[in-house]
């Protein structure tokens, strides 16, 4: 019989290879089909946290302008006079624009349009009627609603969105407007910052289609309407979702295939007529040039091995080494690009987070960034290993409306929102602005998925307490403003009537207070008049108050105080001013200023209702103190008898 064909170590050394090259090759692709899946995850995952961050810094700051219209809308009839508004308002105004870097220009108009009163002088006087965030707002009937404009040119020449607000009498009619313009720049410096890429494009669109500002800056994609059909925008709109990611080719002619996230701005709180969607797009061949770039180069290293194999087995193992060595080298420059990646989450001025919490409490971070060392004070690391440490650090003062706010959220499955204060190591206190969003983790134990920024808000929220600060006491004196004391006497006055028990009103005026002045000029008539108000406060009780009306008038207010009580203070005061002279250096001959009072003095008794009244009867009497040889204390009582 013939013996069976053996085959021969050739052939088996071709099988061997020929499996291995199959091997390899199905190996090669699979990891670079991996590779493309994770290079596209992990770019949207980039371009979703900046819409992210655009969104909540839009927001915030929207938030920002909108409480500044609703103060505005509080004090605008305080601030009218017969013949416009009192010269303050327009400072005021100009202090607002400053604390709020995302308003350009605010302006109150009157039902016809005209410009009453602006930051702005060259503004006031002008006609506006026609303008859509006017004529939108004269046909609310309430003030919850915020209008948002469509971008347009303002009358300054500027490329702009207007917020405003209705102005409404107790009717609920419209009568006239308070609007803020936003400013541009300042958007166009945050889009900017949001970019980190080349080819990156970061957007701002009003849900009008318009384009509000891009970086880079274009003048062409402003004349596009991005509603059309097929355009990203449209489609996300008309999704209902909040966040969207689309890849592909634009309908729009000129722009290249893009991958592009997007995301309505949450402005649901402002019940507002439009608002704004934040895009963050990258060209397609951009983002993956170098993966094909690392395809082509598998493939060419593939061929070079196959024809290297066929020529000659005993190379195969240095085209093998070969292969291992450029792996290697794809290996790191991947693991480059993640460090890019980090880099530039570190540079975000806010503390990124990313925790999970399971049904029974238990906290565990899977991220933190860098940022904390700056803000909170500890370093990323230690928040890992100490998953509470973060809650904790929340001021005592805050944790009941934190941990509320943390159950709402979580039930309600809706984003977390609130402004805390937080007590770093060294003891200082921070304000901070914390927005998380929560998404359930299905499995064998259920948790919920946290990822969220804190952002620092001290100095804002330090610039709101200076603002309550001004609104109730003078600048100059730290004496109670006018409004402040008023308030406080139709308080005493209710009491009054209430317990049947007196008090008084002291009006003090300084003698001769022009020639202060006159002679050394206004910086001493304000030396004078704080130096008054620390003598007068020294010689008061906690109760007592002290208010400045005007000038150099002031106004005591002594609860629980008999005429005669209120007699014998009065000249207290009267001795004290007369005895302790004000150090100007500039005073001749011994440096010193010395001045004296005059003082009315009035009763409050249940029979008086009005407090005008009360300090008509108090003036009128340091008015006949003043013409009876002044430095002297005159009873309302007295003098009217």
């Amino acid at each position: 019989m013939t013996a069976p064909k053996k085959i021969s170590g050739f052939w088996v050394q071709w099988l061997a290879l020929g499996g291995a090259l199959t091997a390899i090759g199905i190996s090669m692709g699979y990891n670079q089909w991996r590779s493309g899946v994770e290079l596209e995850r992990q770019e949207t995952a980039r371009l979703e946290t900046q819409v992210r961050v655009a969104d909540q810094v839009l927001s915030a700051q929207i938030a920002s302008v909108d409480a500044s219209l609703r103060t505005l809308i509080e004090g605008v009839d305080r601030w009218r006079m017969a013949d416009g508004f009192a010269p303050f308002a327009m400072e005021h105004l100009k202090r607002v624009e400053h604390m709020v870097p995302a308003a350009r220009t605010f302006v109150v108009l009157n039902s016809k349009g005209d410009c009453q009163l602006s930051n702005r002088p060259e503004l006031v006087g002008q006609n506006f009627q026609q303008r859509a965030y006017f004529s939108e707002a004269m046909r609310l009937s309430t003030s919850r609603q915020l209008v948002v404009s469509a971008p347009y040119k303002t009358a300054l020449g500027i490329w702009a969105v207007t917020l405003s607000r209705p102005l409404l009498n107790p009717r609920g009619e419209a009568t006239g407007v308070v609007a803020a313009t936003l400013s541009v720049d300042y958007f166009q410096n945050l889009v900017s910052n949001l970019s980190y890429a080349p080819d990156m494009r970061v957007t701002l669109m009003h849900t009008s289609g318009m384009l509000y500002t891009t970086a880079p800056p274009s003048a062409e994609m402003s004349e596009v309407n991005y509603l059309q059909p097929g355009t990203f925008t449209r489609q996300h709109l008309e999704s209902g979702r909040t966040e969207s990611v689309f890849q592909g080719p634009s309908v729009i002619p000129g722009i290249p295939p893009r991958m592009t996230a997007l995301r309505t701005v949450d402005l649901h709180g402002f019940e507002a007529t439009h608002g704004f969607v934040a895009l963050a797009g990258r060209d397609l061949d951009a983002v993956y040039a170098d993966w094909r770039q690392e395809n082509g180069i598998q493939a060419m290293l593939f061929m070079v091995l196959l024809l290297g194999s066929t020529a000659s087995l005993a190379l195969y193992q240095r085209w093998v080494r070969l292969l291992q060595r450029q792996r290697r080298e794809a290996r790191s420059e991947l693991e480059h690009s993640h460090a890019r990646y980090q880099q530039l989450a570190n540079t975000l001025p806010a503390v990124l987070f990313d925790h999970t919490r399971d049904a029974e409490g238990c906290i565990q971070h899977s991220y933190v960034s860098p940022f904390s060392q700056t803000l909170l004070g500890v370093p990323a690391e230690q928040f890992m290993a100490n998953p509470d440490l973060l809650h904790s650090m929340v001021d005592p003062a805050d944790r009941a409306a934190f941990k509320a706010e943390a159950n709402r959220a979580a039930h309600s499955i809706t984003p977390f929102s609130g402004t805390y204060r937080m007590v770093r190591p060294d003891g200082r206190t921070v304000w901070v602005q914390m927005t998380a969003t929560p998404t359930p983790v299905a499995g064998p134990n259920p948790q919920m998925l946290w990822s969220g920024a804190l952002f620092d808000v001290t100095e804002r929220m330090h610039l709101e307490t200076e603002l309550r600060e001004l609104a109730y006491h003078d600048p100059l004196t730290g004496a109670h403003n006018r409004r402040s004391f008023m308030a406080q006497l139709q308080n005493e006055l209710d009491r009054v009537q209430r317990t049947q028990q007196n008090a008084a009103v002291l009006m003090l005026d300084i003698d001769h207070f022009k020639l202060v002045n006159d002679t050394w000029g206004h910086d001493a008539g304000d030396v004078v008049l704080k130096a008054l108000v620390k003598l007068v406060g020294a010689e008061l009780r906690r109760i007592d108050m002290l208010g400045r009306l005007g000038g150099e008038e002031f106004a005591v207010l002594l609860p629980a105080t008999s005429e005669t009580g209120a007699t014998e203070v009065a000249e207290r005061l009267r001795l004290q001013t007369e005895i302790q002279a004000v150090e100007w250096p500039l005073a001749q001959p011994d440096g010193h200023i010395c001045i004296t009072i005059s003082l009315g003095v009035a009763l409050l008794t249940p029979n008086e209702h009005d407090p005008l009244a009360v300090l008509k009867a108090a003036d009128t009497a340091l008015y006949e103190a003043k013409h009876t040889g002044r430095n002297r204390v005159v009873l309302a009582s007295a003098q009217a008898s």
